[in-house]
């Protein structure tokens, strides 16, 4: 849905960038210290699988509202 205020629709893309950032250096941290090793091709999929589940989500939403 389109956003009637810029500040609204700034702030969203904020809050999304921050917790991507956070999450990919959690992942890193997590993956450099040996806590948690998973094959490649899982993470491959599993990375190909959200893009997938990103672009269903605008088309017909089901993780909530349209974004």
């Amino acid at each position: 849905m389109p956003e009637d205020r810029l500040g609204k629709a700034g702030k969203d893309v904020a809050l999304i960038a921050t917790a991507l950032t956070v999450a990919h250096s959690v992942t890193l941290v997590i993956s450099t210290l040996g806590i948690v090793r998973l094959p490649v091709e899982w993470v491959e999929t599993f990375i190909a699988l959200s893009i997938v589940a990103a672009a269903v989500n605008i088309i017909c939403p089901f993780l909530g509202q349209r974004r």
